[in-house]
């Protein structure tokens, strides 16, 4: 759920967003402010994610589940560099790869 409470106002990224479901041509790349990143979190600047079968599945239906917020980033596993490490003990720059939590539901 993109809430705009979490997020620096002036720097963007793109991301590729699910604003409904349907068919692939609903995704969209779009602009969207760059998270705020908190004690405990890094920053990573992807160069590569995967959109796999939990996320098609979003797309087609299951956006649509009451326990879902659209719009919703999608693109639930990375590879990229450390952009701001906060206090992981990870050094800016480092090459990470990354899967996020809840198959991206949570």
């Amino acid at each position: 759920m993109l809430e705009t409470n979490q997020y620096v106002t002036k720097r963007y990224m793109k991301a590729v967003v699910l604003y409904k479901t349907g068919i692939p041509e609903v995704l969209s790349i779009s602009e969207v402010p760059i998270p705020i990143v908190n004690p405990g979190w890094v920053l990573v600047k992807v160069k590569a994610f995967g959109i796999n079968r939990s996320e098609l599945i979003m797309r087609q239906v299951e956006g649509d589940a009451p326990y879902i917020h659209l719009p919703r980033i999608i693109g639930i596993e990375c590879a990229g560099e450390v952009a701001d490490q906060s206090d992981s003990g990870l050094r800016k720059g480092q090459k990470v790869i990354a899967l996020m939590g809840g198959m991206g539901r949570t």
